[in-house]
């Protein structure tokens, strides 16, 4: 007996696996079968979102994820083991139900240490998005496995984030240093709201007020010069090398300085809530209302906003 099933036009028959006299299971098996494979894959990328990585559980798996990555131009997937092999160093390990059985299993993983080189070695932490980098993924792990070496290294990479922070202006700059020959590198970014959310958490992890005051300070001078007062927003500010007096705002990836760049607007709408979270500052409320109005007020009838706000028919 089988059951014949379609997938986006591509049909197998599967052979019907008997559990009991009133039950049976359809076998869908994809080892040995390319064209099933690669059909799969194809059709699978097209549902993914944006990510970093890819991972499945061996075994059955593998060729599937295989095939996505190569479709994709990826080099790297991620594999979660069903036991702890000889090659693996540093296993952190995660119960969940089998999808099959419904019954407890532990999956394994070797820690991944590409944020340790970073953070040990000062490799790419030259600008500011190390704030969301390892918000997502060594705080992240922290969060989820208690390991105390992710803490340390999180903690590493956060005084690297406060060192980006500049007395005269009151913002962490976007790249180089603060003596850099660049003038235009001396200047924050509406991006950075997303980046802060790693001194807040170091702030109340290790109790060191310094964290926070420079994350705060840093949201403060954000909403005072990105900030229009219609709610829009642009997508960077400069300022005075010498004296940290403010000069004027510009963008860089929008239509204009006079337009509203659609992403830095997104930034504005996502990392406003992050700051509020740890500062409860009530008086950010009323113009963060304002940010997310001029957003949603500008939607096209799809709801998929254009890459400038200035544009909302497609014209």
């Amino acid at each position: 007996m089988v059951y014949t099933i379609n997938i986006k036009g591509l049909e197998r028959d599967l052979p019907l696996c008997s559990i009991n006299d009133e039950l049976y299971i359809a076998a869908f098996v994809l080892f040995g079968d390319v064209e099933l494979t690669e059909h799969c894959a194809r059709e699978l990328n097209k549902l993914a979102l944006a990510h970093d990585v890819m991972i499945t559980a061996e075994s059955k798996g593998i060729p599937l994820i295989c095939e996505m990555c190569r479709l994709s131009g990826s080099n790297r997937y991620v594999l979660a083991r069903k036991s702890v092999k000889l090659y693996m160093k540093d296993v952190v390990a995660c119960e969940t139900k089998s999808i099959t059985t419904g019954a407890l299993q532990t999956l394994y993983k070797e820690l991944d240490k590409t944020f340790f080189n970073r953070v040990d070695n000062m490799v790419g932490m030259g600008d500011h998005d190390i704030g969301f980098d390892f918000t997502l993924s060594t705080v992240a792990t922290y969060k989820a496995t208690g390991e105390d070496i992710y803490r340390e290294k999180s903690i590493a990479a956060a005084k690297v984030l406060g060192d980006r922070f500049r007395e005269k202006g009151q913002f962490i700059q976007i790249a180089g240093d603060a003596d850099c020959k660049d003038a235009k590198l001396y200047r924050l970014i509406i991006d950075c709201l997303m980046n802060i959310n790693l001194l807040y958490w170091a702030g109340k992890e290790t109790g060191d007020a310094e964290f926070t005051r420079k994350g705060f300070a840093h949201f403060n001078t954000t909403i005072e010069t990105v900030v229009r007062d219609d709610g829009s927003t642009l997508q960077n500010f400069y300022f005075d090398q010498a004296t940290g007096a403010r000069l004027c705002g510009g963008t860089k990836q929008g239509l204009s300085a006079t337009s509203c760049w659609s992403r830095g607007q997104a930034w504005g709408v996502t990392g406003v809530p992050f700051t509020y979270y740890y500062m409860k500052n009530d008086d950010i409320i009323p113009k963060y209302y304002k940010i997310v109005d001029y957003y949603l007020d500008r939607l096209p009838t799809d709801k998929i906003a254009y890459w400038d706000l200035d544009f909302t028919d497609g014209g």
